[in-house]
């Protein structure tokens, strides 16, 4: 699984984690993005569902949140 944040231009962070810690990726998300991922309407209860029961992990873009000031991305490579 694959983290990236974007300030602006820069990258802020690029963390490369196992794919099967998508299947606890409510778990790794600090509070304050969680609330802005479902403010968004980004359904991340139905996606880790569907992520927890896949008996293989494929690669795929798990979400995508834009805000003015960042972007984070999570998918699986």
């Amino acid at each position: 699984m694959r983290v990236t944040v974007t300030r602006g231009q820069d990258t802020t962070v690029d963390v490369a984690l196992p794919a099967r810690s998508a299947r606890w990726l409510i778990d790794l998300i600090p509070e304050d993005v969680m609330t802005k991922i479902r403010a968004e309407g980004i359904p991340i209860d139905e996606i880790q569902g569907d992520l927890s029961l896949s008996a293989v992990l494929t690669p795929r873009q798990i979400f995508k949140l834009s805000e003015p000031q960042r972007v984070v991305q999570v998918w699986l490579e």
